[in-house]
């Protein structure tokens, strides 16, 4: 927290994310499970339905980065 003139407390702002790291889950039983558990959920509530993600687009993110300048991006 920072103070400002005013004598108010500011918090500091955090960088919001724009690049990860993540692989993708291509094991057919992990994904098999994903699906049973998608499928539990909308049984209950069928308003999730509609943000149930598709088979190919599951992935395990490893990490989250700010990254400010295009030429700190190499890969």
């Amino acid at each position: 927290m920072f103070s400002n003139p005013s004598g108010k407390k500011k918090k500091k702002r955090r960088a919001v994310a724009n690049y990860f790291v993540s692989l993708p889950i291509t094991n057919e039983k992990i994904l098999e499970n994903i699906h049973l558990f998608q499928d539990s959920v909308v049984q209950k509530d069928d308003r999730f339905s509609s943000v149930m993600k598709k088979k190919g687009s599951f992935h395990l993110t490893l990490c989250l980065m700010h990254i400010t300048r295009e030429e700190d991006v190499s890969v």
